[in-house]
């Protein structure tokens, strides 16, 4: 189902998620890597509380360079939040950007999100 890239960007989605280490406790340490034409546009990482998560500062690092997301593939570690709390929902911020696909490596065992993120992307 999954190719040997897609392999390949969800690593370098974890690897940015490492750079969360110390930083976004007590959210979860998550990666973002957009991806277009076979080649990384952006990169992100939860910041600290009431920071930017890591799509959104994917998203941003995209628009920074003067590309434009539409049509991207996007690779984050954790289901994208569908909630309000310190910051917006991720997953506004994903249909906005109008990637062709997002792939996500796992559901968020937060009730909060528990696939609802999933759901309307």
């Amino acid at each position: 189902m999954y190719t040997a890239l897609d392999h390949q960007f969800m690593s370098e989605a974890l690897i940015q998620a490492q750079n969360a280490l110390y930083l976004s406790n007590p959210n979860p340490r998550v990666g973002c890597v957009i991806v277009k034409e076979g080649q990384v546009i952006g990169r992100g990482f939860t910041q600290k509380v009431g920071g930017p998560h890591a799509e959104v500062q994917a998203l941003a690092d995209v628009r920074a360079r003067g590309i434009d997301p539409v049509g991207s593939t996007i690779y984050v570690t954790l289901e994208p939040c569908n909630h309000m709390g310190k910051t917006p929902p991720c997953v506004d911020a994903l249909i906005s950007a109008k990637p062709a696909v997002v792939i996500v490596s796992m559901v968020d065992p937060n009730p909060l999100v528990g696939g609802k993120g999933l759901e309307r992307l």
